[in-house]
């Protein structure tokens, strides 16, 4: 059972996902673009059967992946042989209904052959002698199907998915994640489904290259606007995916805005300014922001790609003369904020179009639009720009108003009936927050929702709010950095370890009076250079190797820490994903088994060092080698029958080890190996209710911490005889509202320490009603 369809349970939607608001327990492995190639093109098991499919939002490369492979292997130049593998870019735009009513595999085939993208100018003609030639009659084609959401709707079906998976050769299909999460139900139908990818947003260090890339290789300039990104809490989001980070260089590093609003609105007017030309562009102006707003308005945020024919009543209904209609619509073409394929259009990006339904709630009072959208996850980011943009237009009194009113009602029904909201899942405070940060309103703006906060942090009946807020990724600036300076040793530690927290925060509580507080903010990758270059060389030793094990650490600073006398400082530079290659090499021949063991674990080895790894005398090292999600599975398979239980511990507890090695693991002699595979989300449902009775407290404990774990396995495991169960439950993020404020009135303190922690967990449900 699908536990989205559940009461209570926060869907696992795109939008969830992509504004922060996903179970936040979620284990991604990562796989580099070239072992994703060698995959592809070699066959291997995981992917010889069935098709691969890559998702991602618009914008993260999905069609650049697929591009760069084709090229890549056209680059070789190599020379026709019977049976060889050949990578076939198709365009799913450019195929029509007719090309896809065939059932017959070959014929299909053959349609898809014939609509084959040509391949890059860049690679020369190489490749042109292959797709002119008949497709599965000679080679092996590995189909490299780019925008299956570009199709129409009606055609995703089980059904298709299936002829699709039946082509000769081995099937490669990119979609959006929010097209391929509606369309679960279809796919689930498709048997086999051999491998599911997702482009992730861009690393930090990803982030300072292609930055880099965009000013042709002027560090100066791509440090300062990387700084600057990261500075925001607001922008520091957005530079995940590729094409907004474009556009925050396009923008331009001198004035560049810190909050969300007036980023996207200086991004429409330099996309404007630069790619529409002639005398008409500022009449057209005009008409642009009032056909965006239109169109905006009738998809909501149900409908990311509208047809063509909903632009062309929009504009009829602004009655503009025909000769401006037009030059409007090749304008709007030609600056890219509407992207338009067969006879369909789309906004640039779905932030574009969150921005435009903002400005037209803006004719709305405000309470009425918070009222109907707080409870959808999916319109947390509208609301949050329609607060800056009232509050821009001045009507913060009324945001002001509104939110306290807000507040203090769902405070008053929630003592009622709690019931309410634990099925809805959303706490209305939690909501406020968020909105806040992303809205980046100053506090004495909004001067009574802001007294109410500080009354709720500081009411004696409020620890674990404190905990809660100094934890949450949203929580507001103002309120971190109130939390900063807590008496509380703990609290101010957890706002060092926040990813939200600003760099001047960081800066201060790196020189705090407490050791783990200064290792947490030096250990917290929105740290500053300064204070990383300062504590590097800190008395002590758990400090200085937080800073090694940064990944925004500068790499002469990781190279000189590589040699440092404490072989801890060592090892968590080898365990460091930003660490060189060369300091990677020269630490995998360390004298100490504990800094190999740390390079063997590091996803940025590369495999023949990890393969040599695997044959280490020391148990350690291999059971590093285990756990790696980049290991070979011909490695893994062979350390799952390792002598040593700690390194078959380490293999089931792997999510890319196979179905059947985690069955067989799941009743091993050893105990704790049986609780390695009951805490692996990739585990089937099955073996994980199974697990949950068994006598041993750390299995059920693994299976309580497991987000993959069914609703109703995590509430009986709520009320375990084991307090160490029960803390489980309290931090696993898709556990049940009712378990966790049951659990947080609980008489464990460690249990309701993990409940504050989590994410799902309604603030209402751990303070008091308010006094304001």
């Amino acid at each position: 059972m699908d536990r989205r369809d559940e009461p209570g349970q926060q869907q696992e939607v795109y939008e969830n996902w992509r504004e922060g608001l996903a179970r936040q327990d979620i284990v991604y492995e990562s796989v580099a673009e070239e072992a994703v190639w060698r995959d592809l093109l070699q066959g291997w098991s995981a992917v010889a059967r069935g098709f691969t499919l890559i998702t991602g939002e618009p914008g993260s490369g999905k069609s650049w992946l697929l591009e760069e492979l084709q090229n890549a292997w056209l680059s070789t130049d190599p020379s026709p042989r019977l049976g060889m593998t050949l990578p076939v870019l198709v365009r799913c735009r450019d195929l029509e209904l007719a090309d896809l009513a065939s059932y017959d595999p070959s014929e299909l085939a053959d349609r898809l052959w014939i609509r084959a993208a040509t391949p890059s100018p860049a690679t020369g003609t190489s490749g042109l002698i292959f797709l002119k030639r008949p497709s599965g009659r000679i080679w092996q084609p590995l189909w490299l199907l780019d925008g299956i959401d570009e199709l129409p709707s009606e055609l995703m079906t089980s059904e298709f998915f299936r002829r699709l998976a039946n082509l000769p050769g081995r099937v490669c299909v990119t979609c959006r994640t929010v097209v391929a999460q509606a369309q679960a139900g279809a796919l689930r139908g498709c048997v086999p489904l051999s491998q599911h990818l997702e482009l992730l947003p861009l690393t930090t260090l990803e982030q300072r290259n292609f930055l880099r890339d965009c000013f042709d290789g002027d560090i100066g300039r791509s440090e300062t606007l990387h700084r600057r990104v990261h500075a925001s809490s607001q922008l520091r989001e957005l530079a995940g995916s590729p094409l907004l980070l474009t556009l925050i260089a396009e923008v331009g590093e001198t004035t560049l805005p810190a909050a969300r609003a007036a980023f996207y609105g200086e991004s429409v007017a330099e996309l404007w300014a630069r790619r529409v030309k002639g005398t008409n562009q500022e009449g057209l102006r005009l008409y642009r922001d009032e056909v965006l707003t239109r169109l905006a308005a009738g998809m909501t945020l149900e409908q990311i790609v509208a047809p063509v024919g909903a632009f062309d009543i929009a504009i009829q209904k602004m009655g503009i003369e025909y000769s401006e209609r037009v030059l409007l619509i090749s304008a709007l073409k030609a600056c890219g904020l509407l992207r338009f394929a067969r006879e369909k259009f789309e906004f640039l990006h779905l932030t574009f179009q969150e921005f435009y339904l903002a400005t037209h709630l803006m004719l709305r009072p405000f309470i009425e639009v918070l009222d109907e959208l707080w409870d959808k996850p999916r319109y947390e980011e509208t609301l949050a720009l329609l607060v800056a943009l009232a509050v821009e237009q001045g009507k913060a009194d009324e945001v002001d108003r509104a939110l306290l009113t807000f507040v203090k009602g769902h405070f008053d029904r929630h003592r009622d009936d709690r019931r309410t909201l634990w099925r809805k899942g959303r706490s209305p405070l939690r909501l406020v927050v968020h909105v806040l940060s992303r809205a980046a309103i100053k506090a004495e703006t909004l001067s009574l929702t802001w007294a109410c906060l500080l009354d709720l942090m500081s009411a004696p009946s409020s620890p674990l709010l404190r905990l809660a807020l100094a934890s949450d990724h949203r929580s507001l600036p103002p309120i971190l950095a109130r939390l900063a300076v807590d008496d509380d040793a703990s609290v101010r530690w957890i706002v060092a370890w926040n990813a939200a927290t600003p760099a001047q925060i960081l800066v201060r509580l790196a020189t705090d009076d407490d050791a783990v507080v200064r290792a947490r903010a030096v250990d917290n990758a929105a740290a500053p250079a300064e204070p990383l270059a300062r504590r590097a060389a800190d008395d002590n030793i758990f400090v200085r190797g937080r800073v090694a094990g940064n990944v925004a650490t500068p790499a002469e600073i990781l190279a000189r820490l590589a040699v440092d006398d404490v072989a801890n400082v060592r090892w968590r530079v080898a365990e460091n994903a930003a660490a060189p290659a060369e300091v990677l090499a020269r630490l995998a021949v360390d004298d100490n088994a504990s800094v190999r063991g740390r390079v063997a674990g590091n996803a940025a080895t590369p495999a023949e060092i990890l393969a040599r790894l695997a044959a280490d005398d020391d148990a350690n090292v291999r059971w590093r080698v285990a756990e790696n999600a980049v290991a070979p599975a011909e490695v893994l398979a062979r350390l799952a029958a390792d002598d040593n239980a700690n390194v078959r511990w380490r293999v089931a507890g792997n999510a890319a080890a196979a179905a059947e090695i985690l069955a067989r693991l799941a009743v091993d002699d050893v105990a704790n190996v049986c609780g390695r595979v009951a805490g692996n989300a990739a585990a089937p449902a099955e073996i994980l209710a199974r697990l949950a009775a068994d006598d041993d407290a750390d299995v059920r404990w693994r299976v309580a911490e497991n987000a993959a774990a069914p609703a109703e396995v995590l509430a009986r495991l709520a009320t375990d005889d084991d307090v160490n169960v029960r803390g489980g439950v309290a931090g696993n993020a898709a556990a049940p509202a009712e378990a966790l404020a049951r659990l947080a009135a609980g008489d464990d303190a460690i249990v309701r320490w993990w409940v504050a922690w989590n994410a799902r967990t309604l603030l209402e449900d751990l303070i008091e009603p308010p006094s304001c």
